[in-house]
């Protein structure tokens, strides 16, 4: 603000300004009409100046704002005084019916329902799953054990030979020619491949994206796709071929094995770099945990535990290959290229082993315990899943 005066009266009072003297007060806003002169009286042509500011037209606002909160709430209490005499009624709690949704679910799908929302076993056998009686000759189990002219083949499923029981051969329900009455010995290995486009169900399909998308994605932007690839298909195939050896009556599908295999690699990735973990003891238990939660899942029913398994050991050791690592000292380099060659045939021994134990079918049948990494003892479907087991 900027004060003008009468330089000479200012002298005359001895540095005082005088009564009469006349100040003009600039203001510093821009605008010409906010010059005002002190005394002067605005006429009816000339409305009294008003700083026009955003801060001045907030604080306006302002005020009506509380000023209309502040009749509002007058009013909610005149209201709330007209209705305190009525008697205050809770709202009547709504029950969602469970019961009856469950007991109709039950009532309607019976007892071959698919839980992971898909087809039945007898299409995912023709469409290509891990089935072990058309991949190897099984006469002497399917004498004592499993009946092929007792299989109903389901309508989707064309009959060679059409009967009046709608009865299945292993011809048509895995989709060559011949039958195991004839001498015909199965030779479908492809399906240790193909299953791994497959999928049980939409449940089945959901919870293997759910990672394949999430950590899957973030493994192959870090290791490069030929890394990632290579553990992915060892790990899958081979636990295919782990699983036939102990649940050969078993159809199998999905990329479960392959899912394991990669999960194997980040516990790997995670031991091998410790250094650059701020709470290395922490992150291995939370590791070993999410393993361990996800084999209990595969106890579950219609679910291939020995797959799952088989997918873990496989990807663990091509883990030792693929997984990119970062030598701390000359010692620690030397530690992990001897794991690499170690590993290159290890993974080589461990598929022949397999295969030839899943052809030869001697695999299974000598390991007692197994079936207890299939099924927890106790559980009501325990019988059903060592039933298919060798």
């Amino acid at each position: 603000m900027e004060i003008n005066r009468d330089a000479k009266a200012l002298h005359a009072e001895g540095g005082q300004p005088h009564r009469d003297s006349t100040l003009t007060i600039i203001n510093c806003y821009s605008t010409p009409h906010h010059t005002t002169t002190p005394g002067h009286t605005p006429t009816a042509a000339e409305p009294p100046s008003t700083v026009h500011t955003s801060y001045y037209e907030r604080q306006v606002a302002s005020e009506q704002k509380r000023d209309s909160l502040s009749s509002s709430t007058n009013l909610t209490t005149v209201e709330e005084a007209n209705v305190s005499d009525e008697p205050e009624k809770k709202p009547k709690k709504v029950h969602r019916p469970w019961f009856i949704w469950i007991m109709t679910l039950v009532q309607t799908t019976g007892s071959n329902f698919n839980y992971f929302i898909g087809p039945a076993n007898g299409i995912l056998i023709h469409m290509g799953a891990r089935y072990a009686p058309c991949m190897r000759n099984m006469t002497s189990y399917f004498i004592s054990h499993y009946n092929t002219t007792t299989l109903i083949c389901p309508p989707e499923i064309p009959i060679a030979v059409p009967n009046a029981q709608n009865i299945c051969t292993l011809a048509d329900l895995c989709g060559f020619p011949g039958t195991i009455d004839a001498g015909v010995t199965p030779n479908q290995w492809w399906r240790f491949i193909m299953p791994l486009v497959l999928h049980a169900g939409l449940l089945h399909y959901a919870m293997n994206m759910m990672f394949q998308m999430r950590q899957g994605v973030e493994i192959e932007r870090d290791w490069g796709w030929w890394r990632t690839g290579a553990i992915y298909m060892i790990s899958g195939v081979g636990g295919f071929i782990f699983g036939g050896n102990f649940s050969p009556m078993n159809p199998s599908v999905g990329c479960s094995g392959s899912i394991y295999g990669l999960v194997a690699c980040l516990l790997l990735d995670l031991l091998q770099n410790l250094r650059l973990v701020k709470r290395p003891l922490l992150e291995v238990f939370k590791m070993l945990l999410i393993i361990l939660i996800s084999f209990l899942i595969g106890t579950l029913p219609n679910v291939d535990n020995m797959a799952h398994i088989g997918g873990f050991f496989c990807g663990l050791i091509a883990g030792l290959i693929f997984v990119p690592t970062v030598h701390f000292s000359t010692w620690d380099g030397r530690a992990k290229r001897f794991f690499f060659l170690l590993a290159i045939p290890g993974v080589i021994l461990l598929y022949v082993f397999l295969v030839k134990g899943f052809y030869e079918g001697d695999v299974g049948s000598k390991c007692e315990f197994c079936k207890y990494l299939n099924c927890i003892p106790g559980m009501p479907w325990c019988e059903a899943k060592w039933a298919q087991m060798a």
